[in-house]
């Protein structure tokens, strides 16, 4: 698998534009973190794509996490002395190849500064919306699989 583009997510910001997630809040930021990361796992395993949502963190070294085993899905929380914008600045930035990164924010001067750095930006609907896409089509290509094999179970079921 290739997993070469990766999405780099504000996740507070998309949390805090969510209204799903916003109510999560109310339960701590695990919650609603969990919610934002389950969402977007059908990107990262149908689109083969890089996962990670970045955080403004409290520490004072950044720290990663990952919800799972898999290298390629990551939380990413930044130090306390640096915001969530200025880690996926520097991740886009120290990229090989800047197109490849992918970065989701509603922040409009972030948008600008990673669009200038060579990456491509989307806003939190358009998430949205691409997630939307990718579950209706797997539920088609699903639909499709089951159809399938129930015309082959029927003729194997004629004798």
């Amino acid at each position: 698998m290739d997993y070469s583009r990766h999405l780099l997510i504000d996740a507070y910001n998309v949390i805090y534009k969510w209204p799903k997630l916003r109510r999560l809040l109310k339960q701590g930021s695990g919650p609603a973190r969990d919610a934002l990361a389950s969402m977007v796992q059908i990107l990262h395993d149908h689109e083969k794509i890089r996962v990670t949502l970045v955080f403004d963190g409290q520490g004072d070294e950044v720290q990663i996490e990952r919800p799972g085993e898999l290298l390629t899905f990551s939380y990413l929380f930044s130090a306390k002395s640096l915001s969530a914008d200025d880690v996926i600045e520097q991740l886009v930035g120290r990229t090989e190849d800047p197109a490849t990164c992918l970065v989701v924010t509603g922040d409009l001067a972030e948008r600008h500064t990673v669009e200038a750095l060579g990456a491509s930006a989307l806003s939190p609907d358009d998430l949205l919306a691409w997630i939307a896409v990718t579950e209706e089509t797997l539920a088609t290509k699903i639909r499709l699989h089951r159809k399938s094999l129930d015309s082959v179970w029927k003729n194997r079921m004629e004798f």
